[in-house]
């Protein structure tokens, strides 16, 4: 009777499939019981059955059949929980779901075939690695609303550095994910039925391959263009499901090896008139150019500093204060923000090089050996000394090494850049504590010097500062200290006081008369939507107000104090180099920029990001990953219109730095004519 049993459970099962895959049927599921409780139940049946029923028999078909329930089960159900979190919408078809079961019992018959009499402590330590997986999952959406990719195992070396930030995403909800792990600690004290033989199990642990064969050969072909751009990785998810799209990643990374052999094929035309563009802008005669010829440049990178704090005043009090002051002889803008993962370290990368990440990967993981000519390239050959900087560990964001292939070649971190218990602000020295290490190195630099520092005050979740830090008095709702904007504008705040010192500091040194000082955020500070509404007329605040506003901020100082001006309401990080580099007047050496110098007529109409959006005077496109919204932001609606510009340049931005990317081509921008 015992062996009928499993029998009876695989025909049930097997009308639960054949029903996900029928749509009325699939959609009686999906309303009246819910695919999560779907899932949950098979992953408690399971559960019970490890617990009570496996103990009491040696029956193989019954302990490979509740194995195949949990593993299928308690994963998808986890897969869905994160799927559903993702605001991109992931509606996987019924053979989509089938086909990831399926995979995830073939799982336990590849245990069975590596180990005869230990299967089950090897699907038990499966399971500890799905776990782990998923959680990473969990915390990567929460933050970045995508889900990771192989290659943030080359990040592994930062994780201590990250500890606060994950802590502050974790939630009660998380238990769910070690939860059956450590009731199915038992299963480790169990004996298990001696598995079949290898022959057999081989055969069985073929099934899921030939279905991914079969699903890859029928995979309509839009749905494998985005499989093959990976615009996002959420595109992917929506294409195979979580758990599938993560064999699909470690299948990418390894054709990325090898595909440049494969394909070495890009738009040419678009790539040299935007080259040829940015060149002809950074030579365009006017009074500003060569304005600061030969005088020192320092780059301020100010770690989530948006625009929108600039000249903003919260009940009658300026958030940036002395900055609005430095602003009166000065040049300032906000530049769209085009970073992609890797915030910072995709921030850095475009200010200096004007080019664009790759968007769903930390560029400087991605392409760290590409051969790249930016500003610390360029000023290199005219004679600066450059430096790099940044009081923190050399390995972060693989800073170290990059700001090697960068070109810089004096570098300064953690151990050069001491902690100052005085002037320290969440993750070391704050912006003055940060000058005030630097200024002794400074003053035995030879002049010119390029010098590009990156500051640590204002991580996210921005808790850096205490009470008596805090100078604005906000209302109730900012003053709550789970309010992330409210905390946001005091640490804005205190940096406006901190550059008040710095100022003083610079002038006091000599540094301020003799070099160009530039002060620029390197992306978003991530605020919640429901709290940015708060400082809004309307009370509201939606996609296509983000997307208006998410520009970081920008200001250039000469030293004469002549330079002065806002920036045109379309510029972007992109547009920082072409434009300093008319300053100095380095317009003879060839370029491999695809930035606008923002001091020249030639003005863009639109601007893409690596956020994942595109930009102009009338329309936001935003992209959900397999498909696009385009919205009028006339009316903040989405509207139907195909073929506009806007989703064009999308398309064609993303293609053409996928490509520049891949195939290292800055060697072949700098020859173009």
């Amino acid at each position: 009777m015992l062996s009928r049993v499993p029998k009876w459970i695989f025909l049930c099962l097997a009308a639960v499939g054949l029903s996900m895959c029928i749509p009325w049927t699939r959609s009686w599921w999906v309303t009246y019981v819910g695919l999560h409780g779907l899932f949950l139940g098979l992953g408690c049946i399971a559960l019970a059955l490890i617990l009570f029923w496996l103990p009491r028999t040696q029956n193989l078909r019954t302990w490979t059949l509740t194995l195949m329930l949990w593993m299928i089960g308690g994963n998808l159900w986890k897969v869905w929980l994160i799927q559903d979190h993702l605001d991109s919408p992931v509606d996987l078809s019924g053979f989509n779901w089938c086909w990831q079961a399926f995979s995830l019992a073939g799982l336990v018959v590849g245990c069975q075939l590596l180990s005869r009499r230990h299967w089950h402590r090897l699907v038990w330590c499966l399971q500890v690695i799905l776990c782990n997986l998923f959680l990473i999952d969990q915390l990567y959406e929460r933050y970045f609303d995508d889900v990771p990719g192989l290659y943030l195992l080359t990040q592994l070396n930062q994780a201590k550095s990250v500890i606060p930030s994950t802590i502050e995403l974790l939630s009660r909800e998380d238990l769910v994910f070690p939860g059956d792990l450590l009731l199915t600690l038992p299963l480790l004290f169990l004996k298990a039925p001696l598995a079949p033989i290898r022959k057999l199990t081989a055969a069985w642990f073929s099934l899921p391959l030939v279905l991914s064969v079969i699903f890859g050969v029928t995979m309509d072909p839009e749905d494998l263009r985005i499989l093959r751009l990976r615009f996002r990785n959420v595109a992917a998810v929506q294409r195979l499901g979580l758990f599938h799209y993560h064999f699909y990643d470690v299948l990418q990374m390894a054709y990325s090896r090898w595909e440049n052999l494969i394909d070495s094929r890009y738009d040419e035309k678009m790539l040299s008139e935007l080259v040829r563009q940015s060149r002809k802008s950074i030579r365009h005669k006017n009074d500003s150019l060569g304005m600061y010829r030969g005088k020192n440049l320092i780059i301020f990178q100010l770690e989530s500093f948006e625009w929108f704090v600039f000249n903003l005043k919260v009940d009658g009090q300026p958030v940036t204060p002395f900055l609005n002051e430095l602003a009166k002889e000065s040049w300032t803008g906000g530049l769209q923000d085009q970073s992609g993962q890797g915030r910072s370290s995709d921030g850095e990368f475009i200010l200096i090089n004007s080019l664009l990440p790759p968007g769903q990967r930390p560029l400087v993981y991605a392409y760290p050996s590409n051969y790249y000519e930016g500003l610390p390239a360029l000023l290199s050959k005219v004679n600066y000394l450059t430096s790099y900087a940044v009081a923190y560990y050399g390995s972060f964001w693989n800073c170290r090494y990059m700001a090697r292939r960068y070109g810089f070649k004096r570098n300064l971190f953690r151990d050069d850049l001491p902690a100052d218990p005085n002037n320290s602000i969440g993750w070391g020295l704050s912006d003055f504590g940060l000058v005030n290490r630097l200024k002794v190195h400074w003053q035995k630099f030879p002049r010119p010097f390029f010098a590009y520092v990156v500051t640590m005050m204002g991580h996210y979740p921005y808790r850096e500062l205490s009470s008596s830090q805090e100078r604005l008095k906000l209302p109730a709702k900012l003053a709550d200290k789970e309010n992330m904007l409210g905390r946001y504008l005091q640490l804005c705040r205190e940096r406006d006081e901190e550059w008040r010192r710095i100022v003083d500091t610079l002038k006091q040194e000599g540094i301020w008369q003799s070099s160009v000082i530039v002060l620029v955020g390197d992306h978003d500070a991530r605020i919640d939507y429901e709290d940015m509404a708060l400082l809004q007329p309307k009370g509201t605040f939606d996609e296509v107000d983000k997307i208006e506003s998410d520009r970081v901020f920008c200001l250039i100082h000469g030293p004469d104090g002549k330079l002065r001006g806002q920036g045109p309401s379309y510029a972007a990080q992109v547009d920082l180099m072409p434009t300093l580099l008319h300053l100095l007047g380095l317009t003879e050496m060839p370029t491999a920029g695809l930035g606008i110098n923002l001091l020249s007529p030639a003005q863009r109409k639109i601007i893409v990001s690596k956020t994942g959006y595109s930009i102009d005077p009338d329309y936001v496109v935003v992209d959900n990953g397999s498909t696009w919204s385009t919205y009028a932001r006339s009316t903040h609606l989405e509207v139907a219109q195909k073929n506009l510009p806007v989703q064009k340049a999308l398309e064609d931005w993303n293609d053409l730095i996928r490509d520049v990317l891949r195939l290292n081509l800055v060697p072949a921008m700098l020859k173009m004519r």
